[in-house]
């Protein structure tokens, strides 16, 4: 063992999310063993944030296939960046991963992408969950 452990990992992976090389985002995944659920709260959900927020589909679905069990409240800012940013087929990627969405889980990311002008985006969110109303459209 070289010593190396996913604390000493995560910011070079965020910055490495962030601006999009997936090859440093591959070698820093398979330095170290042990990903688990446990890293979908940090390192992980950091580092899918960067990603989404920037456009990088294939970091993204990188970081969302390095450990199974990913949920609604891991992906929920990744949604939100992404939706924020206009990238439709992250949002469709984060959507899709988890099943279950609901009207106050997408309500911060139809914010965002309304009040970017990202009508697609829009479209895709209310698809997602029948019965939106007013009340769930009401300013912050």
């Amino acid at each position: 063992m070289d010593g190396w452990t996913i604390d000493h990992l995560r910011g070079p992976l965020t910055v490495a999310s962030s601006d999009g090389h997936r090859d440093i985002v591959d070698i820093l995944l398979n330095k170290v063993d042990g990903w688990t659920l446990d890293h979908l709260q940090g390192p992980l959900a950091e580092a899918l944030e960067e990603a989404s927020s920037d456009g990088h589909r294939d970091i993204v679905d990188i970081l969302l296939n390095k450990v199974d069990g990913w949920t609604i409240d891991h992906l929920r800012e990744a949604l939100e960046e992404a939706s924020s940013e206009g990238h439709r087929d992250i949002v469709d990627i984060l959507l899709n991963k988890v099943d279950g969405w609901t009207l106050d889980h997408l309500q911060e990311a139809l914010r965002e992408a309304s009040s970017e002008g990202h009508r697609d985006i829009v479209d895709i969110l209310l698809n997602k969950v029948d019965g939106l109303s007013a009340n769930h459209l009401g300013t912050r």
